[in-house]
């Protein structure tokens, strides 16, 4: 069923691509990203509202959307979205959306505070070269709204996901096959209360 859906942190390669993809599957995006100087590129303009930078208030856009989801990059404690839960609009987050659609994919998630890109590559070399297909994905590679976006081009290849603290603070019902933890490290902790909480994320 088609909704209206705020998109926030819409900017940037996962921002334009889960764009598409929200529209793909029929919904009308309102369009934000905190930067004045980002605009929306590729979309069908008759299923788009752009939401000036300055324009994230709950009072000003309340009726105007029917649910609000979220790039990685957003935290889940930002003021607007507390203030959303706290009328019980509804939430998700890119990767619980893209989760339902990648349950024919086998996936690696790989996550840790230093090497994920490189553990994501030398995995996905190492399944090629066993004559696996695989695909880098997540916060390295390809954004999995991409994958679900063009799922024919990828169907039968393993995906090799790089997992950010981020992405792993809501992951819906994405189911991994297999799951690296590489390291923890203090990082992020203008996001996070502590190295326990940041850790915690990425369990």
């Amino acid at each position: 069923m088609a909704e209206r859906m705020l998109l926030i942190g819409a900017a940037g390669k996962t921002g334009a691509s889960y764009a598409r993809l929200l529209q793909a599957h029929g919904n009308h995006v309102l369009w934000y990203d905190k930067n004045p100087a980002a605009v929306p590129e590729q979309l069908d303009s008759t299923k788009l509202t752009v939401v000036p930078s300055d324009g994230l208030d709950i009072a000003r856009l309340r009726g105007q959307f029917d649910r609000i989801t979220l790039t990685p990059g957003v935290p889940l404690a930002h003021s607007f979205i507390a203030a959303a839960r706290a009328e019980n609009i509804p939430v998700i987050s890119e990767v619980a959306y893209c989760a339902p659609y990648l349950r024919d994919f086998k996936i690696i998630g790989i996550t840790g505070t230093d090497g994920k890109s490189t553990t994501t590559t030398l995995v996905a070399q190492i399944l090629r070269s066993l004559g696996v297909a695989a695909v880098e994905c997540g916060n390295f590679g390809l954004p999995l709204s991409e994958i679900v976006l063009n799922k024919p081009a990828y169907d039968g290849k393993a995906l090799v996901c790089e997992l950010s603290s981020y992405q792993l603070e809501e992951p819906g019902e994405l189911a991994l096959d297999a799951a690296i933890f590489l390291n923890l490290a203090p990082d992020h902790l203008n996001r996070y209360r502590d190295i326990a909480e940041y850790g915690l994320a990425k369990w």
